[in-house]
């Protein structure tokens, strides 16, 4: 005997999740399966003794669709959250600690190679091309030889273990790479009133150019917090959820799949919505294909969660580290995100690292990583380490080469091509890594036929 559904959702990542309470909503049957014991994806918290942890540096914002934030915020958020206008965050660079923005800041360059990147910086505003080889010829072609190879390939080729000109043309823009700082408040006000530098030169302060949508995070516990309050809206809608699936075989007909076996259990549906890699799909539709089955190359992040004695001398939420020498690319600093229960004598940290694909024994020790935070100027060299925990997540995000971006749109064309009731978004789209712009994507393609 086999259950039956009009939509079975595939991965209960944040994607997943929204997608089936979107369904839902509709009034429609939902499954959504899930491989692991638990929901969230990277939005999860991880709970070490006493003390809880983020997956790393997670926080919620709006979309700017109404009626989406109406669906996955607005009445999450009313109580027990806070609210901000901003993100305090910052970045460490040539040897400095900037706390104004994210953004790489060229003023913490010689000045002599400060004046000639902001002349190449200029020059290269009026030769810009809509196709380039590789991420390497990019960067130069819109920051200038200066700027690109002093500050951002080095920062890029430090997150991603790989060289730039490997790498596919846009890769920059995942980690706040997408724009410089480099001139005065008023000379930056007057630069991005043209376009071509609007897009690649940053305001000084996080302050400035705000988009108006808000931030939260909540008061006490973790980012999973969110990911709770989704599921128990889409449970409440009729939704089910099944933890600890395995897919062992899928059945099409006329072009549709009709059913698949969880854990030898037939479930029959109308529509199959897929947010895990694609590349388990298509092992699943084409076994004996080879070629479109091969799985593309993820880094691994080791996640080193710390509680130390003394706060933080900074007052960032978090920061991304781009010297190229250090392990650690971003931080969180609890304490200071969630002020209402500051402690005065133990302070909660997550530190990310990432690392090669296939990299699987960690490699440094805590007292290197916290030697790292005492160069970024983030603690005393007096504080001490109480509690200490590090947590290897796997295939945690994608290398983007040319090869990888290739490979990916062969598989997503040979879904399309050979089945007509299965949307893909999220990790199995590949090309749509934000958060925010996964869930549009996800509200419009769901909706577009309201």
């Amino acid at each position: 005997m086999s259950d039956t559904y009009q939509d079975v959702v595939i991965g209960a990542g944040v994607a997943g999740i929204v997608a089936a309470l979107l369904q839902a909503k509709k009034g429609r049957k939902v499954l959504l399966v899930e491989q692991s014991d638990s929901a969230g994806g990277l939005l999860k918290s991880f709970k070490s003794d006493e003390y809880l942890f983020d997956y790393g540096t997670h926080m919620l914002s709006e979309t700017g669709l109404k009626e989406l934030d109406d669906i996955i915020i607005n009445d999450t958020v009313e109580n027990g959250w806070n609210q901000f206008d901003f993100l305090k965050s910052g970045h460490f660079v040539n040897n400095t600690l900037c706390e104004k923005t994210q953004v790489i800041d060229a003023k913490t360059l010689k000045p002599e190679e400060l004046i000639l990147g902001a002349y190449e910086f200029i020059n290269a505003a009026s030769d810009r091309q809509s196709k380039y080889k590789n991420l390497a010829e990019q960067l130069t072609s819109y920051f200038g030889s200066t700027f690109s190879q002093k500050l951002i390939i080095p920062a890029v080729e430090k997150l991603f273990h790989t060289p730039a000109d490997i790498l596919c043309q846009d890769t920059h823009h995942l980690f706040g790479l997408s724009r410089i700082q480099s001139f005065s408040n008023s000379s930056t006000t007057l630069l991005k009133k043209v376009s071509n530098f609007d897009d690649v030169l940053a305001f000084q302060s996080h302050k400035d150019g705000q988009t108006g949508l808000k931030y939260y995070y909540p008061c006490k516990g973790g980012i999973n917090l969110w990911v709770e309050s989704l599921l128990k809206k889409f449970a409440a809608l009729g939704g089910e959820i099944r933890y600890g699936q395995t897919i062992s075989n899928i059945r099409c007909f006329k072009e549709n799949v009709s059913s698949l076996n969880l854990n030898e259990a037939q479930v029959k549906l109308d529509k199959l919505i897929w947010t895990a890699p694609v590349f388990f799909l298509i092992k699943l539709l084409a076994p004996r294909n080879k070629d479109n089955i091969t799985p593309l190359t993820c880094l691994n992040t080791f996640l080193v969660h710390l509680v130390v004695d003394q706060a933080p001398k900074t007052d960032l939420f978090y920061y991304t580290n781009y010297q190229p020498e250090h392990k650690h690319f971003r931080v969180t600093l609890y304490s200071n995100l969630q002020q209402g229960i500051r402690s005065k004598s133990e302070h909660r940290v997550t530190v990310e690292v990432f690392a090669k694909n296939g990299e699987l024994n960690c490699p440094f020790d805590i007292a290197e990583i916290m030697q790292e935070l005492f160069k970024c100027n983030i603690f005393e060299q007096s504080t001490n380490v109480l509690h200490s925990d590090i947590q290897l997540i796997k295939n945690s995000f994608p290398v983007l080469t040319n090869q990888f971006m290739s490979r990916q749109k062969e598989q997503v064309s040979f879904i399309k091509s050979n089945v007509e009731n299965v949307e893909l978004f999220g990790k199995a789209r590949g090309d749509i890594f934000f958060m925010n712009d996964v869930l549009k994507d996800i509200f419009f393609e769901l909706n577009k036929d309201k």
